[in-house]
């Protein structure tokens, strides 16, 4: 809890020195929802019949997630394993495939249902993160522009067992998209999938840490 709070303290004080215009919450969440695009390198090592070869893909879409605004001049909360660099090894026991990938710029994308409640604009704007934690698995980015829709932060204290509860995101991002060195600038429709908080599991000190919930997650809902 000390952790988190310090994450969100580093993002409140980046949020302060900004001057910030009159700014409004979201009217809904998925007008503070965005796609996170990852767009860097690849390197892959491929292992088969004893054979060793290798191939390099230089700015090519290597990943998809999802974020949402938390501050009025574009501060983006999302999860850290979304935005950092990662190892992905294959083997099927025939082949063995290890794939390094490395982020060299990261996007955020805003879905068309929500482009009109953000003044407009470009579809993507670039990234940067500002502050991140691996033990939290969470990031904040920075995106230019100010007066955007923002969701307020709120208290998990308060959540009870059987509450519902929404889950919007990417699910699957750019899924044709990813690896190819056509870079579409096509951002797909947000997703809602309905649930309900199932419990709550506590961490191996035996405070409350994660909340479970019943609701279809899938890869790209990250953040």
């Amino acid at each position: 809890v000390k952790k988190l709070r310090t994450l969100f303290v580093l993002a409140a004080l980046a949020v302060i020195a900004t001057p910030v215009l009159a700014a409004e919450r979201a009217a809904s969440p998925a007008d503070a929802a965005g796609l996170i695009r990852l767009v860097g390198s690849v390197h892959a090592e491929i292992t088969e019949l004893g054979a060793k070869r290798s191939f390099d893909l230089d700015r090519v879409e290597i990943g998809t997630g999802s974020g949402f605004v938390i501050s009025p001049d574009g501060h983006v909360l999302t999860n850290d394993h979304v935005v950092s660099n990662s190892e992905v090894t294959i083997d099927d026991g025939l082949r063995k495939v290890a794939l390094s990938l490395k982020v060299s710029r990261i996007e955020v994308c805003v879905p068309p249902d929500s482009s009109a409640a953000r003044n407009g604009g470009p579809a993507c704007v670039e990234a940067l993160v500002t502050t991140s934690s691996s033990d939290l698995d969470l990031a904040v980015l920075f995106v230019t522009g100010t007066n955007q829709p923002y969701l307020p932060l709120g208290d998990s204290d308060v959540l009870t067992p059987g509450q519902p509860v929404q889950a919007l995101g990417f699910p699957f991002g750019r899924t044709l998209n990813v690896g190819r060195n056509s870079l579409s600038s096509v951002v797909p429709e947000i997703t809602t999938s309905s649930g309900t908080v199932s419990s709550f599991r506590a961490s191996d000190s035996g405070s409350r840490r994660f909340v479970q919930i019943d609701g279809n997650i899938n890869p790209g809902n990250s953040g």
